[in-house]
Formats: C-alpha cells, structure tokens, sequence
C-alpha cells in the first residue's frame, strides 16, 4: 500500500525525530560504556582502568576485593576465590603473572626480586651471583657447572681441573702461576725447602727431596768427595764425622783413636802393618833394622830381645 504524499511527510519527520533523540541519548551516554569492537574487525580504545570486554563494549575493570568478572584491575589478579586480589611476590606462592615464588624478593637465588624469572644456573642468562652461564651445567668449557666461575687460572676459583687458586700468578706463594701445588722437584724454591733442582734425584747438590746434599744427610753424594755417609757427623762409628773415609784400617786415614798409621792398604814390613799399627820388636813381622822376629820379646831362644837390631 502507498502512502499519500501528506502521510510520506509525516513518517520522514518521525524517522528524523527518532534519529535526534537517540544521537542525544548517545551524546548523554557514559563514555566508558560506548562500543568498542566493531564489524570488520575495526576497534575502538577504551578508557583507562577499562576494558574491551566479550560483548564488544568498554568495561571498568573490577577492583581488589571485587568479583574478578573478565577483568582485575593491575596490579591485582582473579584469585583462586573469584575475588581479585593483590599479586604478592616472596609469599611462597607462584600466583597468576608469577614466573616463580620462592617466599623472599632476593636476587642471587633461584627466583629474582620481582618473581618474573627463575634465576638457575644453565638459563643462559646471567642473572646476579654469576660471572657466566653458558646454557649449561658442565664444567670445563669456560663456565663452571655453578656459574660462579670462569674456570681461568688466578680468579681466585679452584676449579675442577685446578689443584689451587689463590687470586693471583706468583710461583712462589704457596700456589704457582698455573694454579698447581708447588712440590719438590718443580724448579722452585719453595716454603719447607733449602733448593730445588728441578728433579728428585739424590746425588747431586740438591737432595731427592730438596734438602742442599750435606755429609750426614744418609746420601753418598760423590760431587762432595764422600766415600760413606752414615746420616750422622760422628767418628769413629764406620764413616767419618766429614764423610770423607770409612773408618777402616787401609783407608788412608789415621783413625787416630784406634789406629797408629794408616798407609792405605793391609800390607805389613811397609812401615805400617797390616792392622795399622806401628812396626815393633816383637810383632812377628821383620821390619826394616830388624834381623828377625819371632813374635817376643825374649832373649835366648831363635831370636834376641831387640829383633837383633
């Protein structure tokens, strides 16, 4: 059915009546509650402390206390409770937007400050108390397995392959420059020893175990003209208090204690006898001057008292 013209009029009037009131009632709207997503995929920002929510329009978000609804207001959470509620890092407990929560807000443990990252070992990221994370928890690649090390010589670090390491690369302290305990033998002198030759050999100017090779120290050391070393500096006791000769009759030396002379070998009618005593009447040996001698001192049987001198 057509519409006169009088009557078509009327209902453009209505339609543009209908249209002011609703721009007026829109114009008078809360502005947080306008429409915020459109067709086409086209959006429209909210308001601060809103949201877009599910049906498409601004929304307050709700706040500590409140029912959580779509939205908590920052810095609160929804909570197991349905309440929002205060995100509370170091209470123990990894809330929502918690990576971890290990009860304190300390960095160098196994969650930082703020509870946003876990602080390990092997994270490849260096958080605070390491010098190094290399992405993982082997030793011996320029990382310790802990992270606090650098595994170089002189950081202070003993690392796995180091003996020692005291912070520094002198030789002579205790602990050498490439991080090993010093040892007899090394080249060095250290504390505990007189020399060090670079080897434990005995024999030469530096005992086996890096004493300066004297007689009485037990070694023979031949560059020193020792013949014995009884590991004492005594006479008469089967080496000479100077290492120098044995002791024995036939050495050479007047052992003057037990020896009258000492022509260096056991041979009697010399002028020494055999048991290096001095030649006399009576000994059973014919000495130079004598005409004979049996042994005594007695005149009247095959030799006279004074050897026939």
């Amino acid at each position: 059915m057509s519409l006169s013209p009088g009557k078509h009029a009327l209902s453009l009037i209505a339609v543009a009546a209908a249209l002011a009131i609703l721009t007026s009632c829109l114009a008078n709207t809360d502005a947080t509650r306008y429409q915020c997503r459109f067709g086409g995929g086209s959006r429209r920002e909210c308001a601060a402390e809103h949201f877009c929510n599910s049906m498409g329009f601004c929304e307050e978000k709700a706040r500590l206390g409140e029912p959580c609804g779509e939205a908590c207001l920052e810095p609160t959470y929804c909570g197991v409770t349905g309440l929002c509620e205060l995100v509370a890092c170091g209470n123990g407990v990894a809330e929502s937007r918690e990576a971890c929560d290990d009860g304190n807000t300390l960095e160098g443990d196994d969650c930082n400050a703020t509870c946003t990252r876990v602080t390990v070992c092997g994270n490849g990221v260096l958080d605070p108390g390491e010098v190094c994370d290399d992405h993982n928890y082997v030793s011996l690649d320029g990382c310790s397995e802990d992270c606090r090390s650098d595994e170089t010589c002189g950081n202070g670090i003993i690392d796995v392959w180091e003996d020692c390491d005291d912070g520094n690369e002198i030789n002579t302290d205790g602990c050498k420059d490439a991080c090993e305990l010093p040892g007899c033998g090394d080249g060095l002198i250290s504390d505990g020893e007189s020399c060090d030759d670079g080897n434990q050999q005995s024999g030469d100017d530096c005992t086996s175990v890096c004493t300066i090779s004297r007689c009485g120290d037990g070694v023979i050391h031949l560059q020193l003209d020792e013949v014995c070393d009884d590991s004492n500096n005594e006479d008469f006791d089967g080496c000479s208090a100077d290492c120098l000769h044995s002791d024995t009759c036939g050495d050479g030396f007047n052992d003057m204690l037990f020896e009258q002379c000492d022509d260096g070998n056991n041979l009697s009618g010399d002028g020494c006898q055999g048991n290096c005593r001095l030649p006399i009447c009576g000994d059973h040996f014919v000495d130079a001057g004598e005409a004979c001698d049996d042994g005594n001192r007695v005149g009247y049987d095959t030799c006279p008292e004074d050897c026939g001198g």
